[in-house]
C-alpha cells in the first residue's frame, strides 16, 4: 500500500466533497416541503398565488409567492409600494425579497415575497412580472427601493407606470459618511433630517 500520506487528496477534499453532497440534498428536501406547504395553501384557498422557475439542470432558481389576502389588500392599498431584496436570512443565502405597502391605520402590509438566486436585473424583472400577473396587471402608484441600478432598470420596464423613488433612509444613512470633511458634520446632518422629515410642503422643504 502507498500509505494515507500519499493519497492524492486531502482529508479536508472528502469534507467538501461530502458537504457539497448534504447540502445539495437538504436543498432538495427543503424545495420539496416549501412545495408542498404551497400546494396546501393553495388547496385551503384557490387565490394563493405561487410561482418559480428552474435553471437547465433543473435546479430551483427563484420562486414568487402572495398569499390570498395580500393580493385583496392590494387592491385598495396599491398606492405606494416598497420592495427590498436586502434580506438574506435563510439556510441557502439566498436573498429574500418582499412587496410592503401602507394600508389605511398606518400599518404595514406585506403584498408578496420572493427567493432569488442572483440579484441582477433578469432576475428582478422576472420576480416583478410575477408578482405584477399576480396582482391582475395593476401597476402600484409608485414603488419605493434602495439606489440599486438593477432594480431601477427592471422597474422601467415592467412597471413603467409606476413613479420610482429611493427610499429616504438608504440615503440618508450615507449621509454621515457624505460629510466626512465637512466642519459642524453633526449638525448639518441633523439639519439636513430635520427638512427632510419635518417639511410637509414643497415651498417648507425649499426655504
Amino acid at each position: 500500500m502507498n500509505g494515507f500520506e500519499n493519497l492524492p487528496f486531502l482529508l479536508r477534499d472528502m469534507h467538501n466533497v461530502v458537504g457539497k453532497e448534504r447540502s445539495k440534498e437538504f436543498e432538495e428536501v427543503d424545495c420539496r416541503v416549501m412545495f408542498e406547504y404551497f400546494a396546501k395553501m393553495k388547496e385551503a384557498n384557490e387565490d394563493f398565488f405561487f410561482s418559480w422557475r428552474v435553471d437547465e439542470a433543473n435546479k430551483l432558481m427563484d420562486v414568487v409567492w402572495v398569499d390570498a389576502r395580500s393580493r385583496v389588500a392590494y387592491m385598495d392599498f396599491c398606492d405606494v409600494v416598497c420592495f427590498d431584496a436586502t434580506y438574506i436570512t435563510n439556510h441557502y443565502e439566498l436573498p429574500f425579497a418582499n412587496f410592503v405597502g401602507v394600508n389605511h391605520h398606518d400599518q404595514t402590509i406585506l403584498l408578496g415575497c420572493a427567493l432569488v438566486r442572483n440579484e441582477d436585473t433578469e432576475t428582478y424583472k422576472w420576480v416583478m412580472r410575477e408578482w405584477l400577473e399576480c396582482m391582475g396587471g395593476v401597476q402600484p402608484g409608485g414603488i419605493i427601493t434602495d439606489q440599486s441600478v438593477l432594480m431601477a432598470k427592471a422597474i422601467q420596464q415592467v412597471l413603467p407606470d409606476s413613479r420610482h423613488r429611493l427610499c429616504v433612509w438608504h440615503i440618508l444613512s450615507k449621509v454621515p459618511w457624505k460629510l466626512l470633511a465637512v466642519k459642524k458634520a453633526e449638525e448639518v446632518h441633523k439639519k439636513m433630517k430635520d427638512i427632510v422629515y419635518d417639511s410637509f410642503s414643497i415651498k417648507e422643504f425649499e426655504s
